[in-house]
C-alpha cells in the first residue's frame, strides 16, 4: 500500500511540475557583442622605467649610473641625495618612472645600503637592492 502512494505522489509532483513549466514564460535571450571600433578609449602608454644604479664599493663610496653612464662617484650621501632627486625629476618630467637599483659591493657595510634605502624612502622612489649573499 506504501508502494503505491509514494509512485502516485511521484505522479501528482511531476504533473503540477509539467504544469508550471507549461504555463511559465520562459525566453532565453542571447546577446552577441561583436568587435568593432571604439573611438572612446585612446591607448595610453605606460611610462617608460629608467633604472638607476647606486653601486657601493668596498670603501662606501658611492657611483650613480644611468645607462651605463656614471652621472655622480661620491662618499657624501648628502650629495648623492641631491643628485639622485635631480636625476629622478628629470626622468619624470621626461614622462618616465624612475626605478632605483642599489647595488653593494659583499665588503661595503650594510649601513651605506641602508641609508641609500632611507634615501628612497623619503623621496619615494621605487626602489630594489641587488645584493648577493656570499662569495660564490
Amino acid at each position: 500500500m506504501k508502494k503505491g502512494l509514494i509512485i502516485r505522489l511521484i505522479d501528482v509532483v511531476l504533473i503540477i511540475l509539467f504544469g508550471f513549466l507549461a504555463i511559465s514564460d520562459i525566453q532565453m535571450k542571447r546577446q552577441i557583442r561583436l568587435p568593432g571600433p571604439n573611438n572612446q578609449q585612446e591607448i595610453v602608454d605606460e611610462p617608460k622605467e629608467i633604472f638607476l644604479f647606486i653601486q657601493i664599493d668596498r670603501r662606501d663610496n658611492f657611483t650613480l649610473k644611468r645607462d651605463q653612464a656614471v652621472e655622480l662617484k661620491t662618499g657624501n650621501l648628502s650629495e648623492l641625495r641631491e643628485k639622485l632627486v635631480e636625476t629622478a625629476n628629470g626622468i619624470y618630467a621626461a614622462g618616465s618612472s624612475p626605478v632605483v637599483i642599489i647595488d653593494p659591493d659583499l665588503n661595503a657595510t650594510v649601513q651605506s645600503t641602508i641609508s641609500i634605502y632611507d634615501i628612497c624612502e623619503e623621496e619615494q622612489l621605487p626602489k630594489s637592492i641587488n645584493m648577493q649573499l656570499s662569495k660564490n
